[in-house]
């Protein structure tokens, strides 16, 4: 609940950002770069004079928004095929199995790279890569928990009543897969905005002037010898949100699934 929390007040801080950024975030004032922490300036400036935490308030929009937007796309396609390959087997199983096989061959990482490379920087370019090469494994995974359900009695029942293959899934093996779907999305999160942070860390994703945090990293990168204190808040802000994910997807699977509570596998 507590990661919850955290996480509902960073996507509220990230919705409502201009009413609670103290600052414009591309307001430039030289004369005031580098300066301290103060009542004006919480977490100080950057080398342009910026205020730092209004950059932070509104870098949630693309940090969190965009990797929120790509889990969406990526769980949506997965779950579709996924489902379909599951409940329908057979040669439409075989087709899209071998398809995601082909997919997974190359890296995750490299892929995204090369993607972004030939279409060009943009978030948009990064969200679109980033799709592709994760449908693939969403595709797998929610095959196999398909599967684990296709075969129950309701279901069953269900196709012998003569109920259409998309209301047998829409009906019945979305609820039924719904919890592990949340629980695999939830978890990758983090990993995605760790993505996304990345390529904007390498100029590849958010372009200046728009606040986002990889993109804040990389400024500050270039200026760490005169004020290493610039990298601190976007870094910590990464690593606090990663980590709520994480934790947060843990805590989930915990509880949808008792079998995974760490009481019950001590009992065991």
């Amino acid at each position: 609940m507590a990661c919850l929390c955290f996480l509902v007040l960073v996507a509220l801080a990230g919705l409502l950002a201009p009413l609670v950024a103290p600052h414009d975030p591309v307001d430039i004032n030289v004369r005031n770069k580098f300066a301290p922490y103060s009542w004006e300036h919480w977490l100080g400036t950057d080398h342009l004079g910026r205020d730092i935490l209004s950059r932070l308030i509104f870098g949630v929009r693309a940090s969190l928004g965009f990797s929120l937007l790509t889990m969406g796309v990526t769980v949506s396609i997965g779950m579709v095929l996924g489902m379909l390959a599951g409940f329908l087997r057979g040669r439409v199983e075989s087709a899209l199995m071998r398809l995601c096989d082909v997919m997974m061959s190359f890296p995750s990482e490299v892929m995204i790279l090369a993607i972004v490379g030939m279409l060009g920087p943009g978030l948009e370019n990064v969200v679109l890569a980033c799709v592709i090469a994760k449908w693939p494994w969403y595709t797998r995974m929610i095959r196999t928990v398909t599967r684990q359900y296709a075969d129950m009695n309701h279901i069953r029942f269900a196709r012998v009543a003569g109920y259409g293959t998309f209301h047998i899934i829409r009906k019945h093996l979305l609820p039924c897969a719904a919890g592990e779907i949340v629980v695999l999305a939830t978890l990758d999160t983090g990993a995605v905005i760790l993505m996304i942070s990345a390529l904007s860390f390498l100029g590849l994703g958010v372009q200046p002037p728009t606040p986002e945090w990889g993109m804040m990293l990389g400024e500050a990168k270039d200026i760490m010898i005169l004020y290493p204190r610039q990298m601190l808040p976007p870094g910590i802000t990464i690593l606090l949100v990663v980590a709520a994910f994480n934790f947060f997807g843990d805590s989930l699977r915990d509880a949808l699934d008792p079998w995974h509570h760490p009481a019950k596998e001590g009992a065991l």
